[in-house]
């Protein structure tokens, strides 16, 4: 048997998730039905599959490169230059510019302003221009501001509470603007002339036209590239089919249906739906692929019980389509003291730490645990650390403020680019995993805690509950109190910890990529178009 796989979680940058599912099942697939072939499906939009991401698999498979995917997003003209500028007493006037390392200062000197000065730029909602969730309109985000006169020079920060007409809330280090920033009076000294500097650290994609002129363009763009994709697709599905392939099996990065193949698809999770507010524009657009790949396929292998269930209610495929193959640990599992010292030396922890393990953005609740964290930690005259390790998401600057105004920046510690020889020690290390994520399709960091005899606190929520079984405390994700107490329940109870860590590696066994693997290829052999 000879199936065509989606290889997009090869090309990218991806160490976890749907990476680590993949390697998992095709390496258990390889053992267990080793007279079944894989032919990798790679769009060039990707890159080359990354040898580092293909050395993770026991055999090597063939890939074709194909422009095969949908159009991400709307097409527009847009621009990355904001277009600063000063507006002195009504009138718009000559700047100077000074690129940094960091950004760029933006310099106006002359007469000091008598009624009113703003620091005007262009604009636009991220959610509309970028992929990113952000609903603000934004201008650029300014870090300081710097006035000189004959009197001196005096700097104001970001978050000069004084900064209110045309800013948003202060950031980890700058503040953004919506486009018209009033800098106040109050700031510059009695003199007739002044040189005003303000330094721009960051700004985003703006939009240079209409929305008329940008529907008229996107349809003009989109029809030239569906029309290639169409052919794409039916050259590469004669391709596949003189190799001998059958089915295409899509796992989530490139969500196509190939003519002449069956179409089967993993299902991760419909979160998208669920919680859009979680996700850009751009993802909840590319999300649409993916379900219409779930409305098409002649098969679906959910990875727990609560995606197919979410399936089947929010996107109304019939229950025969659906399988529950769940999913197995990947590459984490128990390291030796030795292993487990080193790491904790080389990302500068304490002995005593709690391990959480997400991307860094809200849908993990990081800033309610954070909360919990310090309620905890006030009651206890000698806390463990609590280590947040992720790729940083959006939302992350929220969390890192939240650190810093809290006092907490010795006793939480973010990290990030950790590989899994290093996550395995650190889960093997710690004194219990915390993941009170808000809602998940599957949740591996618990099963990869619970892979490494480590007892862990997540949600009384969809899989997670599942996945623990009796070998977790669960808490209340959206009640900060309810994380603070299980906290305290589980970093000040060293026989609840004996207990629960007991019951973790049998907890964890249920999972087992060979079962999974089995099971999928089993189903696949029957499945034809």
């Amino acid at each position: 048997m000879i199936i065509a796989y989606d290889a997009g979680a090869f090309q990218q940058s991806i160490s976890g998730g749907i990476f680590n599912v993949s390697v998992g099942f095709l390496n258990a697939a390889a053992r267990v039905a080793p007279d079944t072939e894989f032919v990798f499906v790679a769009d060039p939009f990707f890159g080359e599959v990354r040898p580092d991401a293909m050395a993770a698999l026991t055999f090597t498979p063939r890939v074709i490169y194909r422009s095969v995917l949908k159009s991400s997003g709307s097409f527009s003209l847009r621009t990355n230059r904001e277009r600063a500028r000063f507006e002195v007493d009504g009138r718009i006037m000559p700047t100077t510019q000074t690129a940094t390392p960091d950004g760029m200062w933006y310099y106006y000197e002359g007469a000091t302003p008598r009624h009113a000065m703003f620091l005007r730029s262009r604009a636009a909602r991220p959610c509309d221009t970028m992929n990113s969730p952000d609903r603000r309109s934004l201008g650029v985000a300014v870090s300081k501001i710097v006035i000189e006169s004959e009197k001196g020079s005096q700097e104001f920060s970001f978050d000069d509470a004084r900064l209110t007409n045309g800013y948003h809330d202060p950031e980890s280090a700058w503040r953004w603007t919506n486009g018209a920033a009033e800098i106040p009076l109050e700031f510059f000294p009695r003199v007739e002339r002044a040189r005003i500097g303000v330094h721009i650290r960051h700004k985003v994609v703006y939009s240079l036209a209409d929305g008329r002129f940008d529907r008229r363009y996107n349809g003009v763009v989109q029809a030239a590239i569906e029309q290639r994709r169409a052919f794409n697709l039916q050259e590469l599905g004669r391709e596949l089919r003189e190799m001998g392939a059958t089915v295409y099996f899509a796992n989530h990065f490139i969500p196509i249906a190939i003519p002449g193949l069956a179409l089967a698809s993993w299902a991760h999770d419909v979160i998208p739906i669920l919680f859009p507010n979680f996700f850009g524009k751009d993802a909840i657009e590319n999300f649409a692929n993916v379900i219409d790949v779930f409305k098409r396929a002649d098969h679906i292998f959910g990875n727990s019980e609560t995606t197919r269930k979410d399936i089947i209610e929010n996107v109304g495929v019939s229950p025969e389509r659906l399988t529950t193959s769940w999913i197995g640990p990947g590459a984490i599992g128990p390291r030796p003291a030795p292993v487990v010292d080193a790491a904790i030396a080389k990302f500068g922890l304490r002995r005593d730490y709690i391990l959480n393990v997400g991307t860094l953005e809200p849908r993990k609740n990081h800033v309610r645990l954070v909360q919990a964290y310090d309620e905890f930690r006030r009651g206890v005259e000698h806390p463990p650390q609590l280590a947040i390790v992720g790729s940083h998401g959006w939302g992350y600057d929220e969390l890192v403020r939240l650190i810093a105004n809290s006092g907490l920046s010795e006793h939480v510690k973010v990290l990030s680019g950790v590989d899994n020889e290093d996550l395995s020690a650190l889960y093997s290390g710690a004194m219990f995993v915390a993941y009170p994520s808000v809602y998940e399709g599957f949740g591996m960091p618990v099963l990869e805690a619970m892979a490494c005899g480590v007892p862990v606190l997540t949600s009384q929520e969809t899989s997670m509950q599942d996945i623990a079984k009796n070998a977790a405390v669960l808490v209340d994700p959206l009640s900060v109190s309810s994380i603070a107490q299980g906290l305290s329940e589980l970093s000040l109870n060293s026989e609840l910890r004996s207990r629960l860590a007991s019951k973790a590696k049998e907890a964890a066994s249920r999972f087992d990529w060979d079962r999974v693997a089995a099971t999928i290829v089993d189903v696949l052999k029957g499945t034809r178009r």
